[in-house]
């Protein structure tokens, strides 16, 4: 059974994930207190400075625990129009931006109110756009962290490095790669926007098979 937490516009290392399970259910984890600095509520594009990370701001609720289900994005700040334009400048040149952006930017746009409910739309809308199947169901109960190699809630995370023998950063086109070389493991946007169809046969070839 494979668990992933939520995350917004998520790694490809998270899509891979996604695409060894094709098929299968993967259960995302609803049921846990919400985890800073991760990509829970944060993803990484590329743009012509280098990688930039994007983070949505979050309520906590005071006085009482939450889950990551319950909670609530913050009803201040723009973070929505700053994160389309950041979006919109990094990939505006990009070879299949034009192709797919409208749908993406009319969901980031809707009116959200739980960050759950924005990454599982994105997640579900991005799969959709490269034709990967996958079957999302959540958690009912909290389950603690495991030694299984197919729980990865806490394996996939920013500035953290885990081996992960069963994944390999795919190159891929990228266009300031000649600039400031080559970011591996960006958002799935960075794949989708720069590869089109094609992001389906790099998640494929992400996948290190396992010893015989």
């Amino acid at each position: 059974m494979t668990l992933l937490s939520t995350a917004y516009f998520p790694p490809i290392q998270y899509f891979s994930k996604l695409y060894a399970a094709s098929g299968g259910p993967v259960y995302l984890e609803a049921c846990e207190s919400f985890v800073k600095q991760t990509y829970r509520s944060r993803c990484l594009i590329v743009e012509a400075r280098g990688a930039q990370i994007l983070s949505i701001p979050v309520e906590h609720g005071a006085g009482r625990k939450q889950t990551i289900r319950e909670l609530r994005l913050s009803s201040h700040g723009s973070w929505q129009r700053s994160h389309i334009q950041a979006i919109r400048t990094a990939y505006g040149p990009s070879p299949f931006f034009e192709y797919y952006w409208d749908d993406i930017e009319a969901e980031l746009k809707r009116q959200w109110v739980h960050l759950w409910d924005l990454n599982l739309s994105m997640i579900k809308l991005i799969a959709s756009m490269i034709d990967l199947d996958i079957c999302l169901r959540e958690t009912s109960d909290y389950l603690a962290p495991t030694d299984s190699p197919d729980d990865w809630r806490y394996r996939i995370r920013p500035k953290h490095t885990e081996a992960d023998p069963t994944f390999v950063a795919p190159p891929y086109y990228q266009p300031f790669a000649l600039r400031h070389g080559f970011v591996p493991n960006a958002s799935i946007l960075d794949l989708l926007f720069n590869m089109g169809p094609e992001a389906l046969i790099a998640l494929h070839e992400s996948i290190v098979p396992p010893k015989q």
